[in-house]
């Protein structure tokens, strides 16, 4: 018996197909210089390998496949109409980086998203350690559920299929998180981008004198209503809005809610009574206040 080694430097072929199946010839001269010879055979052989037909005496080794891929995702406010304001229609814009940071070839990478709309791809294939930049991105349509929310969370998931056909995937992280925004607990990989809020209310009042006895005269006990236009002027909806004055007994309201831009003139009205000092003064002064709550409270 005599023994001789040999080495096979593996290839990403390789690795890709998940096993090596080998066989080597031993070639002998008999006294007659006639050669004699043998296949190998294996004597340990793999139990659970897929055996080559053609090769059924192949020495097969099994290679372990650790496929992987690992996408990131950051986004990008856009302010579409360039007003300075986040409006509803403006979009947050994502770009992603889809890595292969296992060891064999992926196929077919798409990237998915429940918060935006995809364009770009499938990558028909994704070698080891190559990283994707540009083919896709994404867009999200602000609403005003955001802006009410002051935040858009957002996860992006990104597949490719191993060399066997099956899905390897992997949730989308943040490379440059926001510091500064609250984490959702129901997702903590979630991109963050902050949506600005800016509430703002205006009132407008307008007061009518009533002759209560129609004598004429303004006198003690004629009275003046007032009638309010309450308007949200900011762009976040409004709730609770109520309003109050120093000189006269307000009715109406609370108004529960008063979405962006909606104004309403019909909830709350207003009494002054005259009395004899308003009428020495030639005047009666009034002032107002509207409050709402912004959606933080």
């Amino acid at each position: 018996t005599t023994t001789f080694t040999a080495t096979h430097v593996i290839t990403q072929a390789d690795i890709d197909a998940g096993f090596i199946y080998n066989l080597a010839t031993a070639t002998g001269n008999d006294p007659n210089g006639d050669p004699v010879t043998d296949t190998s055979s294996d004597p340990t052989p793999c139990a659970t390998c897929p055996v080559d037909p053609t090769c059924p005496e192949c020495t097969i080794v099994e290679l372990t496949q650790s496929p992987a891929i690992v996408i990131t995702k950051e986004g990008t406010y856009v302010d579409t109409n360039a007003d300075g304001i986040t409006n509803i229609g403006d979009v947050i814009s994502y770009v992603f980086t889809v890595e292969n940071t296992g060891n064999t070839v992926l196929t077919n990478i798409t990237v998915t998203d429940p918060n935006a709309v995809v364009t770009g791809g499938p990558l028909a294939s994704l070698a080891v350690g190559a990283t994707d930049t540009t083919t896709f991105t994404a867009t999200h349509v602000i609403t005003q559920a955001d802006i009410d929310a002051g935040y858009v969370y957002n996860l992006a998931t990104a597949t490719g299929n191993d060399p066997n056909g099956d899905p390897v995937t992997d949730e989308s992280e943040d490379p440059t998180p926001c510091t500064t925004c609250p984490v959702d607990p129901t997702c903590p990989d979630c991109t963050i981008v902050e949506v600005e809020q800016e509430p703002a209310i205006v009132i407008t009042k307008d007061g009518t004198y009533v002759d209560s006895n129609g004598n004429g005269v303004a006198n003690v006990g004629d009275v003046i209503n007032y009638v309010f236009t309450v308007q949200n002027t900011g762009n976040v909806t409004l709730t609770n809005v109520t309003v109050a004055d120093i000189n006269a007994v307000v009715t109406g309201g609370p108004l529960a809610s008063l979405a962006v831009g909606a104004t309403d003139s019909t909830t709350f009205t207003a009494t002054h009574v005259l009395t004899q000092a308003d009428i020495d003064a030639g005047y009666v002064y009034n002032l107002a206040t509207a409050t709402g709550n912004d959606p933080n409270g």
